[in-house]
């Protein structure tokens, strides 16, 4: 989930965010079995549906060679996934992970600026209520000390 905000602060960013996966999960148990399949199908047609400009089948193509994965055809391969492999139980599963304070992974990127890049304690203390309510947080200031400390995923699909 990206969110930018020049209003709200990372904190309460997070919080919102996952106040709305909480209600999402809660949402996704009451759906009925019907419900669930359709918007399942929906999904997928979406992603069959081909690219209608260059700047988007350029786009797509540049994404797929930054992360040196050559495959151009994912749209298809993930309406497939969705098709016959997801259910009900797999999305409440990764929806469990992202809320579950034990296996959760955020990343929060803040840049502070405003009223707080003169006045130090604005920013520590964000950064300190950040630390209090994510007690896991760890504060890193490049690109390399991050990629340092951190496994990361690779594509399901």
């Amino acid at each position: 989930i990206w969110l930018v905000s020049s209003k709200v602060k990372p904190s309460q960013m997070c919080q919102k965010v996952l106040s709305f996966l909480g209600q999402f999960r809660q949402r996704m148990v009451e759906m009925s079995e019907e419900d669930f399949t359709s918007n399942l199908r929906s999904l997928a047609l979406q992603k069959m549906e081909p690219e209608r400009t260059l700047h988007g089948i350029q786009s797509a193509a540049w994404a797929e060679l930054q992360e040196r994965s050559d495959i151009f055809h994912r749209p298809l391969r993930e309406a497939v996934a969705l098709s016959l492999r997801v259910c009900r139980e797999d999305v409440l599963r990764l929806v469990d992970g992202m809320i579950s304070e034990v296996d959760r992974r955020l990343i929060v990127v803040a840049s502070i600026g405003g009223c707080a890049k003169f006045c130090e304690a604005g920013a520590r203390g964000e950064l300190e209520t950040f630390r209090k309510e994510h007690s896991g947080c760890r504060l890193v200031t490049s690109r390399d000390e991050f990629l340092s400390q951190t496994g990361c995923y690779e594509s399901f699909v």
